[in-house]
C-alpha cells in the first residue's frame, strides 16, 4: 500500500498541520485566557508541563487528521474530545481556586496520576495513528463484480425496512408517550408512560436508529448508483423533527444530526476545517444554549470548563483511579456490564451498573448521573495495561471505519454511525451506548450481509 503522501503534496501536507496546529493553538490559548481571567489569579502555566503536553498532543494530531488527504473525520473527533475534555479542562481543573465539585474530592495526587495517565494514553493513540497511516491510501468507489443485482438486493432489503419502521412508529410513539413525547419542549420534567430506564432505551433506539440508516442508505445509492429524491428529503424531514434539541439529551441530537452532517461536508475540506476550528468555540460559549429544565433558548455565556458538569470526564477519571487503586473495582468487572447489556437486571442481580453510577455511590454522591469516560472505563478494568491496550484498539477502529476512508456501503455506514455514537463512547458511560451501537450495527448488516468483500475487478 502506498503512504498518502509524496514528495509532491508533503509541503502542502506540512502547510496545513502548520496553519490547523496555529489556529487550534490559538483557540485553545484564547479559551485558557478567558479562564484565567475569571479565576481573577496569575498562573505561570509552565510550572504545568504534562497539563500542556496534553494539549498539545491533541492540537497537533487534530491537525494532522484533517491535514490527511483523505481527511480522517473520526479520528478529529477523537483528538477534539481530548483537546476539551483532557487537554483544556485538565489544566483547568488545576488552576481553578473554586473548580466543579467532583475535582473538589480528588486529591492533588489523584489528578496527577489522571494527568500521567492521560498522557500514556494519548502517546500510544498518536503512535498507533502514525503507524495505521502509514499503510492507508484514498480507496475508490468498489462495488461488486453485480452491481446491479447486489444493489437491487439493497433496495429490496431498504423497502422492507422501511416498512418495518412505518408499521413500528405508531407503536413506538404511543407506548413512549405519543403525540407529547415527540411534541415535548424539556428534557427534565416532562411526565411521560410509567417506563424502566431500560425499556425506555429499548423503545427511543427502534424510533431512533432505523430512519437515520435508512437514510444514509438512501443518500449513499442516490449520490453513487441511482436518482433518489422524494424519500431523501422526507427521511430528513423525520430525521430533523426526531432530533429536537429543545428536549432530547444532547447526545440523541448528536447521533441525529452529525452522520447527515459529514455526509454533507464530504470533499469539502475548508467547510470541515471550519467546523473543527469552531467546535471547541462553540463548546465555550454555547454549552447549554437551550434549558432542558424550561426548553427556553439561552443567552451565549462563557463556560468554564472547569465549573461545568458536562466536563466532568478528567476530574471522574481522577476519582476513578483513587476507587480503582483501593480496589472498589474488580479486574474485567465493568465490561461485563456492556458486553452483556441485553441480559435483565431482573435475571441477573449482580450485574455491574454504570461505572459512572458505581463511581457516585463509592464517592458517596446523590447526583449519579455521571460521565465514564473511555480511559477510565480502560483503567477501572484492566488499569495501565488497560489503557496502552485500548488506546491503539481504538484508533485502529477509527481509523478502520472513518467515513473518508472507505467507499464500500458497510463500512461507510458503520463509520456514518460512529460519528453519532462516538462522543457518546467517549464520555460514557460505555453501557449507555452499547444497545443502540449493536442495534445500529444489526441494521447495517442486514443490509449488507453476504455481500461487503465482494469488490469490482478494475
Amino acid at each position: 500500500m502506498s503512504s498518502p503522501l509524496n514528495r509532491n503534496s508533503s509541503f502542502q501536507f506540512s502547510r496545513r498541520i502548520l496553519l490547523s496546529f496555529i489556529a487550534f493553538s490559538l483557540i485553545s490559548g484564547f479559551i485558557i485566557y478567558q479562564s484565567l481571567v475569571r479565576f481573577d489569579i496569575t498562573v505561570n502555566l509552565f510550572y504545568f508541563p504534562i497539563f500542556l503536553i496534553n494539549i498539545l498532543i491533541p492540537i497537533f494530531f487534530l491537525s494532522y487528521s484533517l491535514a490527511l488527504p483523505n481527511q480522517k473525520i473520526l479520528l478529529a473527533l477523537f483528538w477534539m474530545f481530548q483537546l476539551v475534555f483532557f487537554g483544556l479542562t485538565g489544566l483547568l481543573d488545576i488552576l481553578d481556586p473554586a473548580p466543579y465539585y467532583l475535582t473538589g474530592i480528588a486529591s492533588e495526587s489523584d489528578l496527577q496520576k489522571a494527568s500521567i495517565y492521560t498522557l500514556t494514553g494519548q502517546v500510544f493513540s498518536a503512535l498507533a495513528q502514525v503507524w495505521f497511516s502509514r499503510k492507508d491510501e484514498i480507496q475508490p468507489i468498489k462495488f461488486p463484480d453485480q452491481v446491479d443485482e447486489y444493489m437491487q438486493v439493497v433496495r429490496r432489503r431498504l423497502t422492507k425496512l422501511v416498512a418495518i419502521y412505518l408499521l413500528s412508529v405508531p407503536f413506538l410513539i404511543y407506548n413512549l408517550g405519543g403525540t407529547s413525547f415527540l411534541l415535548r419542549r424539556t428534557r427534565y420534567g416532562y411526565k411521560g408512560l410509567d417506563l424502566t430506564i431500560a425499556t425506555q432505551a429499548v423503545l427511543e433506539s427502534m424510533l431512533y436508529v432505523p430512519p437515520v440508516i435508512i437514510l444514509l442508505t438512501y443518500l449513499y445509492l442516490r449520490k453513487n448508483l441511482f436518482r433518489i429524491r422524494g424519500p431523501v428529503i422526507l427521511l430528513l424531514l423525520w430525521v430533523a423533527f426526531l432530533s429536537n434539541p429543545l428536549a432530547n439529551a444532547r447526545q440523541t441530537t448528536i447521533f441525529l444530526v452529525f452522520p447527515i452532517l459529514f455526509y454533507a461536508l464530504a470533499g469539502r475540506r475548508t467547510a470541515t476545517n471550519v467546523f473543527f476550528f469552531l467546535i471547541p468555540v462553540v463548546l465555550a460559549y454555547n454549552a447549554h444554549l437551550v434549558d432542558r429544565f424550561t426548553g427556553k433558548w439561552s443567552p451565549f455565556r462563557f463556560t468554564i470548563f472547569s465549573r461545568d458538569g458536562d466536563f466532568d470526564a478528567f476530574a471522574q477519571f481522577a476519582n476513578g483511579i483513587k476507587q480503582a487503586d483501593l480496589g472498589y473495582f474488580d479486574y474485567f468487572e465493568q465490561i461485563l456490564g456492556p458486553a452483556l447489556f441485553f441480559v435483565p437486571r431482573s435475571f441477573w442481580g449482580a450485574k455491574p451498573l454504570d461505572t459512572g453510577v458505581k463511581l457516585a455511590r463509592q464517592l458517596g454522591l446523590s447526583f449519579q448521573n455521571l460521565s465514564a469516560p473511555w480511559i477510565l472505563e480502560a483503567y477501572v478494568n484492566a488499569r495501565i495495561p488497560g489503557v496502552i491496550i485500548i488506546s491503539i484498539l481504538l484508533v485502529f477502529i477509527l481509523s478502520r471505519f472513518d467515513i473518508h476512508s472507505s467507499n464500500n456501503l458497510r463500512t461507510w455506514l458503520i463509520g456514518s454511525v460512529l460519528v453519532g455514537v462516538l462522543f457518546i463512547v467517549l464520555r460514557g458511560s460505555l453501557l449507555q451506548a452499547s444497545g443502540r451501537m449493536l442495534f445500529s450495527i444489526l441494521i447495517v448488516y442486514y443490509l449488507t450481509r453476504k455481500t461487503g468483500n465482494t469488490k469490482k475487478n478494475s
